[in-house]
C-alpha cells in the first residue's frame, strides 16, 4: 500500500470555534490491507486518537480530524501518520506529513515542513 497527498491540505475552525479541523486529500495506491489503515496524528505534546482512514473504490480518501483550538498554536509542530498492522501485529508506517501550525489573523493554517528521513516526530513531555 502507498499513499500520495492527492490536492491541498485545508485548515479551519469548527462551527462553535472551539476546534481546529484538518483535511488533506489523499490517494491510496494498490490494495488497502485486510486490517484497513489507521490515520495517527499530534500537534505538540497533545496526541489525537487514533482514526481508520475511509478509503473510497476509487482510492481517495481524506485524512481529517479535529484538535482544540487552544492547543493549535503558532509555530507548533503537527504529525500526521498513516499505519497499516500486518499479521504478527507490527505497524507500518505507508505515509508520514509534518506541518508547522500557523494563524492567519483568525484562520488557521498550515504550513508544510520538508521531511527529514530517519528523524522521529517531536514529542514533547
Amino acid at each position: 500500500m502507498k499513499i500520495e497527498q492527492n490536492g491541498a491540505e485545508s485548515a479551519e475552525l469548527s462551527a462553535n470555534g472551539s476546534f481546529v479541523v484538518i483535511h488533506i486529500p489523499v490517494q491510496v495506491i494498490d490494495e488497502v490491507p485486510k486490517g484497513g489503515a489507521t490515520l495517527r496524528y499530534g500537534v505538540g505534546s497533545f496526541v489525537g486518537r487514533p482514526a481508520k482512514l475511509l478509503v473510497r473504490s476509487d482510492g481517495s480518501a481524506r485524512a481529517s480530524f479535529r484538535i482544540p483550538k487552544e492547543i493549535f498554536r503558532a509555530r507548533q509542530r503537527l504529525h500526521l501518520e498513516v499505519l497499516t498492522t500486518d499479521d504478527e501485529g507490527r505497524e507500518n508506517i505507508v505515509w508520514a506529513k509534518r506541518y508547522e501550525a500557523a494563524w492567519l489573523g483568525s484562520v488557521p493554517h498550515l504550513a508544510p515542513m520538508a521531511d527529514n528521513l530517519g528523524e522521529p516526530p517531536e514529542i514533547v513531555e
